[in-house]
């Protein structure tokens, strides 16, 4: 078997793997879950999933990590974008994953917003004017605290049921964090 087949297989277990685990949470909360449900859902073997995670938590994160790197995709296409805009992009891209934000939230699932989307959170925001000042230790507490901040409203904009719409909670970024003019680029 070549590389590329073997790296082909890998993915596609990877996949059907995760695919398996998103259904099983539709009916049944994430602690009852086992590894054996996992496998027989996606008629896998148990090395097959030991091969590539090392637990039910580490494919939920894998997952995560995925959306947010199809968030990256999304906001790297935009045209020197505004803070104002990629906050937009940011709240927009997550109400689209509603679904699987709800299935996580009703499965149980232990979710830390925090600790799963600050590292994530802090890419998007890298070469932002999130502050005035230059000191490089300054910006990369403000890049923090705005990482954390995002992570915690979208948390609890999925626990109030997506009320608001993005652009309500881009504004209300904007304004709390006082930047002057966020939806014009110049």
């Amino acid at each position: 078997m070549t590389k590329e087949a073997s790296q082909l297989i890998a993915a596609r277990s990877k996949t059907w793997i995760t695919q398996a685990l998103i259904e099983l949470l539709e009916h049944q909360s994430f602690e009852s879950i086992r590894i054996t449900d996992i496998i027989t859902q996606a008629d896998l073997t148990r090395q097959t999933f030991y091969r590539h995670f090392k637990s039910k938590e580490e494919v939920i994160e894998a997952y995560i990590s995925e959306l947010y790197q199809q968030l990256f995709t999304q906001i790297d296409a935009l045209t020197k974008p505004t803070f104002h805009e990629i906050l937009q992009a940011y709240f927009t891209y997550w109400s689209q994953q509603r679904p699987f934000l709800e299935r996580m939230m009703q499965s149980g699932y232990p979710y830390d917003p925090i600790r799963c989307a600050t590292p994530y959170v802090q890419k998007i925001l890298i070469g932002l004017p999130l502050t005035h000042h230059d000191d490089a230790r300054h910006k990369a507490y403000v890049e923090s605290f705005v990482a954390g901040g995002l992570a915690t409203m979208k948390n609890l904009w999925m626990h109030q049921g997506f009320q608001e719409t993005p652009e309500e909670l881009a504004q209300t970024v904007a304004q709390l964090i006082n930047l002057p003019d966020h939806t014009s680029s110049d």
